[in-house]
């Protein structure tokens, strides 16, 4: 072997993908750099054009969907890098910012409908910039939407308590957990 196959083999510039991995790598890279344009434009717009009322709703559901946006834009940046992506995944990727922008939403709801008391005690009663509020929000529950819904889920079960089956759930890996350590 000689001196530049060697090189060659040990510094590889080239991609690792095949190329019907790199066309739809592509293809999701444009549609998430579209997706963060038409977000961030939206968000401008909501911002400067709409009446009070629904320029909050629209802020925090723009917000998520940005926020939601990033976190794929991240991952998939991260993943085409350390050649961990897998097409398995497409509709996660796309439907993340989506689903992202109806948590940010949702939870900007919940918050001003006082649910969260915790929040709006230390908030005073005519926010300064409400608008920020809303975006800010919907953002970190879009950027944060797995995050989110676990919290959710823990508010729920401390305001409605657990279900049957949470109990039963509880119960049975107790059970099982024990004869596991019992046949060690």
């Amino acid at each position: 072997m000689n001196v530049q196959n060697e090189i060659e083999q040990n510094i590889s510039w080239r991609t690792r993908y095949p190329k019907e991995a790199l066309k739809k790598i592509r293809g999701e890279g444009i549609y998430l750099i579209i997706l963060m344009i038409i977000s961030v434009a939206l968000t401008y717009f909501f911002w400067t054009s709409l009446n009070n009322f629904k320029k909050c709703f629209f802020l925090a559901l723009a917000g998520g969907v940005l926020g939601g946006t990033l976190y794929s834009v991240k991952w998939f940046y991260r993943s085409v890098g350390r050649f961990e992506w897998q097409e398995d995944r497409f509709w996660w990727r796309i439907m993340t910012p989506f689903v992202a922008g109806i948590m940010g939403l949702s939870i900007y709801i919940i918050i001003q409908a006082g649910i969260i008391l915790a929040i709006q005690q230390n908030a005073s009663k005519e926010l300064q910039d409400k608008y920020c509020f809303a975006y800010s929000i919907g953002f970190l529950g879009g950027l944060f939407a797995d995050n989110a819904v676990a919290k959710l889920k823990d508010i729920a079960y401390t305001i409605l308590g657990p279900s049957i089956t949470q109990e039963e759930n509880k119960k049975g890996k107790k059970e099982n957990k024990g004869k596991i350590n019992n046949a060690k």
